[in-house]
């Protein structure tokens, strides 16, 4: 789900709307052992998002928005 949508530039104060979108995001990371209990945590994620784009109400086409995101975390077992 898309909220929040500006324009910019040739579109500046156009109604843009981007269609929800469904798609794969695989992950890859690992643990990795400090001292116990505790951890290290490292992941990329890609996320595959295509949506239909609408400027003013025409049908513009579709638009590939494929994100990475990386993360790093610190964590516990119980």
């Amino acid at each position: 789900m898309f909220f929040d949508k500006r324009t910019t530039g040739a579109l500046a104060g156009a109604d843009l709307k981007l269609d929800d979108s469904f798609g794969p995001a695989p992950q890859f990371g690992m643990d990795i052992a400090l001292s116990c209990p505790w951890f290290a945590n490292a992941d990329v994620r890609w996320f595959d998002i295509d949506s239909d784009a609408t400027v003013n109400g025409v049908h513009i086409g579709t638009v590939e928005i494929d994100p990475y995101s990386i993360g790093v975390s610190v964590g516990r077992r119980f």
